[in-house]
């Protein structure tokens, strides 16, 4: 396995993950959550941290069998 090949795809798949969750949770289920929020204070905690760090963790994963599986 190439280390810049596995970097790239872990990379690219955390990069896409971010920018897609980024777009769901504030243009879509936003305005709902927003709502729900408003309606009960506190009930939502924004970890937004640990999202992240979620996401790589799965970008590591998704690459490493992604390089394993799909042949050179």
């Amino acid at each position: 396995m190439n280390t810049g090949r596995s970097a790239g795809a872990v990379i690219g798949v955390w990069t896409v993950r971010i920018a897609l969750n980024a777009t769901f949770y504030t243009q879509i289920a936003g305005r709902q959550f927003e709502q729900i929020s408003s309606a009960h204070p506190g009930m939502f905690r924004t970890v937004i941290p640990a999202y992240v760090v979620t996401d790589l963790i799965f970008a590591l994963v998704f690459g490493f069998l992604f390089l394993r599986l799909v042949p050179h």
